[in-house]
C-alpha cells in the first residue's frame, strides 16, 4: 500500500513534444505558474520526456529532489502513462504516484480546447 502520511514531494515535468506543444502553448507561463504551486519542489520542461534522456532526467529529479510525486504534462495517458509509471517505479515511486496529463490535445486543430488568437 502506497504511504500517504510522508510529506508530498511533487515534481513537474513540461513537455515541449517537438513543436507539438510547445507551439501552441506558452511554456514558459506554465513553468512559472506550476512552481507556485504548494507542494511541488521541482518543476523543469523536456523537449522529448518520454525519451531515453528525458526519462533518464526525470528519474535523477525524483533522486535529486527525493520527489514522491511526479506529474507529466504531455500527451495522451493512454500512449505514455505506463512509460513514465515504470520510469519513476525503477527509482522508488509507487506507480498510482505518477500521473501524465495530457496538454498536447490543446495544441491539436479543431480541439475543443483549443483557443486560436
Amino acid at each position: 500500500m502506497p504511504d500517504d502520511k510522508r510529506e508530498k514531494r511533487i515534481g513537474v515535468v513540461i513537455c515541449h513534444c517537438g513543436k507539438n506543444i510547445a507551439g501552441g502553448v506558452d511554456v514558459d507561463a506554465l513553468l512559472e505558474s506550476t512552481r507556485d504551486i504548494e507542494e511541488v519542489v521541482f518543476v523543469a520542461e523536456h523537449r522529448f520526456s518520454c525519451s531515453e534522456d528525458g526519462q533518464a532526467d526525470i528519474q535523477n529529479a525524483i533522486k535529486d529532489h527525493e520527489l514522491n510525486r511526479v506529474i507529466i504534462v504531455a500527451c495522451d495517458p493512454a500512449l505514455h502513462l505506463m512509460t513514465f509509471q515504470r520510469c519513476g517505479e525503477q527509482v522508488g515511486i509507487e506507480p498510482s504516484f505518477v500521473d501524465l496529463i495530457d496538454i498536447r490535445k490543446w495544441t491539436m486543430p479543431g480541439s475543443p480546447e483549443r483557443v486560436d488568437p
